[in-house]
Formats: structure tokens, C-alpha cells, sequence
């Protein structure tokens, strides 16, 4: 979630009493009135109180209606009340106002894999989130798992869990394991078509990572050593 600096309330005033004496004032109020409002619909986010936090995102929206960061933020309130369509839609103009808004691709991306199961959609959301953020190491997580859960192309997987172990090594406790397991199938795969070499080295490395399984079935099947 994009969270804006926080602005004083005395910085604030004495940009308003400039603004108001020039001739796009009307505007700038309205604007700085949107970020007050946005502002104040993070604190309630941030609880959880997400009919309060939406409340104010309206009117933060109402107020500055190209305001991507409010779309993005209003979006995750509804993803907090398990309004999925909404999320999308709120996502959506996020991305129409500011097409180089990284996190709203990601976000997207995640509510239609956790709501939608839109496999496709997600590697799609998660790549341009990646294109437009080449370190977004939660985007190759997502992507990892979209590839291996949702379309079983474990090469592409590895790759992905690899990449985001690799820009931030905290991920280990949560990827290993699913690390482990695309290599396991990559590596049952790669039985399936006589491919024994590649076989076991990938259910070695599983193995390495925590998940023995197959490497044990392919040794009592006396596929492996």
C-alpha cells in the first residue's frame, strides 16, 4: 500500500492562505483537502475499521477524483471486507490514473488470484508490476505461485521464488517450502518423460530444502539413488 508523507496541520494552513490568493485556488483546496481526507482514511485502515476508512476515501475521491493513491487504498479497504469486484474496479482506475503505479498491478493481481483464480490475469498484473519495479520481490513471490499453482510450469516458478529469495533473503521461512515443492513436481515431471538425470537432481534438491517425498518414492521405485 502506497502511504503518502504525512503533512503538518501548520504546514498545511500556510499552504492553503498562499494557494487561496492566487488563482487556482478553488482547486488546490480541494486537492489539499483530499490528501487531509486520505490521510484519515489510512488511520482508520490501519485499524482495520474499513467502512470508516472507505467513507473517507469517498469523500477524498469526491474531493480529487484523479487521485490514484486514494483508488489503490479504497480498493484494499474493500479487499478487507471480501468485496471483490469493487476491488478490481478501484485497482483499475488506480492503474487508468497512474499506468506506472507498480502496487496497484500487484494488488490486482493478487485479488484475482485469491477471488478469481484468473491465472492468466495474475502473471499478467504481477509482470507489469515487475517491469515497472524490477525489485518488487512480493510481485516474483506472486508470480511464482501463480505459475506453479495455477498453470504447473515449475521452470518458471523456480526461477520466480529464486528471484525473490535472492532481492529479499527474509522470505526463506515462507518460500522454501514452496520452493521445495516446485522442484519436487518439476522433478516427478521430468521422470514422466524419461528424463532421469534431470529427475533426481531436481528431488535431491527438494530434498535439501525439506520435502523428501519423492525423492523416497523415486528410490523405492529404483529411479534414483
Amino acid at each position: 500500500m502506497k502511504v503518502p508523507g504525512r503533512i503538518g496541520v501548520s504546514v498545511l494552513v500556510a499552504f492553503l492562505t498562499v494557494s487561496l490568493c492566487c488563482g487556482e485556488a478553488w482547486g488546490v483546496f480541494h486537492k489539499a483537502g483530499a490528501v487531509v481526507h486520505h490521510a484519515k482514511g489510512l488511520i482508520y485502515h490501519e485499524k482495520g475499521q474499513w467502512d470508516k476508512a472507505i467513507a473517507e476515501y469517498n469523500k477524498a475521491i469526491e474531493l480529487n477524483p484523479e487521485y490514484a493513491d486514494a483508488y489503490n487504498n479504497r480498493g484494499l479497504a474493500y479487499q478487507g471486507k471480501g468485496k471483490f469486484d469493487q476491488v478490481i474496479s478501484d485497482f483499475s482506475k488506480a492503474i487508468e490514473l497512474d499506468p506506472k503505479f507498480a502496487e496497484a498491478y500487484f494488488n490486482r493481481g493478487l485479488v484475482y488470484a485469491d477471488g478469481k483464480g484468473k491465472f492468466d490475469q495474475v502473471i499478467s498484473d504481477f509482470s507489469k508490476a515487475i517491469e515497472l519495479d524490477p525489485k518488487f520481490a512480493e510481485a516474483y513471490f506472486g508470480r511464482g505461485v501463480a505459475y506453479a499453482d495455477g498453470k504447473g510450469q515449475y521452470d518458471q516458478a523456480i526461477s520466480d521464488y529464486t528471484k525473490a529469495l535472492e532481492l529479499n533473503p527474509r522470505f526463506a521461512e515462507e518460500l522454501n517450502p514452496r520452493l521445495a515443492e516446485a522442484y519436487s513436481n518439476r522433478g516427478l515431471a521430468y521422470l514422466d518423460l524419461a528424463q532421469f538425470d534431470h529427475g533426481c537432481q531436481d528431488l535431491q534438491k527438494a530434498c535439501e530444502l525439506g520435502l523428501c517425498k519423492g525423492l523416497a518414492w523415486a528410490r523405492r521405485q529404483v529411479l534414483c539413488q
